[in-house]
């Protein structure tokens, strides 16, 4: 099967510093690839790199068969790539329903004087986006919300309204960024039974993050990242049992509790 996403070679700079250091790999469409290493191995700018945030010094970023390198990060979103960052960046006096409506922006076809003067097909771009976004809420479990205002939403259901946004467009490729940070056993262990769903729709799912209980129970394939540069790529399995990225990050792997069942697993740092 083709890669949905493919990086070759990336590198980018900031000054002296290296931050990413000629990254390679490959997403498959409807799999779950995890990026990990330390604080600072890059694996933030790896992102911005590949939806547009950051432009690249080296290398090439194809996407769905189209290389994207010098694509503007509106045009990748069309594409059908869609991203989460590390702290939710939502609309703190919109609705939960007007938030999740934001993402729904792609399916629309009026331009700005369509928006002013074509009431009627302005009508019906709004009505299908309310119904795109009910169904989205209702596909990540916080339907019951639709009118609470952002400012008011506790930090778990923050994390699932910018996944939720991000569903809204309909994307080919999920960028999540430590999507699983900062929540409850309870609130991890839902996050990971959405990501894997939203896999087995066939929705390829990219995602940082530091949480190895989460990491080893839904990926299919883990990129390890450090000081920039890949240090290993492979299996849960692989990684878990290579000894440089032991060395460099993950410490000691125990299998029980197995990952797919709890937030906390015994990792030893």
């Amino acid at each position: 099967m083709s890669p949905l996403l493919e990086l070759r070679g990336v590198s980018r700079s900031f000054g002296g510093l290296q931050a990413v250091k000629n990254v390679s790999l490959k997403v498959r469409p409807g799999s779950i690839h995890a990026l990990i290493g330390p604080n600072g191995a890059g694996k933030t700018t790896t992102f911005n790199l590949i939806n547009g945030l950051q432009r690249l010094n080296a290398g090439q970023v194809l996407f769905d068969g189209t290389d994207v390198t010098r694509m503007a990060v509106h045009a990748r979103a069309e594409r059908g790539m869609a991203r989460t960052f590390q702290t939710p960046k939502l609309f703190e006096n919109m609705s939960v329903l007007e938030t999740v409506m934001c993402g729904c922006h792609l399916s629309g076809s009026l331009g700005p004087l369509g928006a002013m003067f074509a009431v009627r097909r302005k009508r019906h771009e709004q009505c299908a986006a309310l119904q795109r976004a009910e169904a989205v809420l209702a596909r990540v479990g916080i339907q019951d919300l639709a009118e609470l205002q952002c400012r008011n939403l506790a930090y778990g259901l923050r994390r699932l309204l910018e996944v939720a946004r991000a569903l809204a467009m309909s994307p080919k490729l999920l960028l999540l960024d430590e999507v699983a940070a900062g929540l409850n056993p309870t609130e991890t262990a839902q996050m990971a039974a959405l990501v894997r769903s939203l896999a087995a729709e066939g929705i390829a799912v990219l995602l940082v993050e530091h949480d190895m209980a989460f990491v080893m129970g839904v990926s299919q394939e883990i990129t390890v990242l450090n000081f920039g540069s890949v240090l290993a790529q492979g299996t849960p399995q692989q990684i878990a049992g290579n000894q440089e990225v032991i060395d460099a990050y993950i410490g000691t792997w125990d299998e029980e509790p197995h990952p797919s069942e709890s937030a906390h697993s015994a990792i030893t740092l």
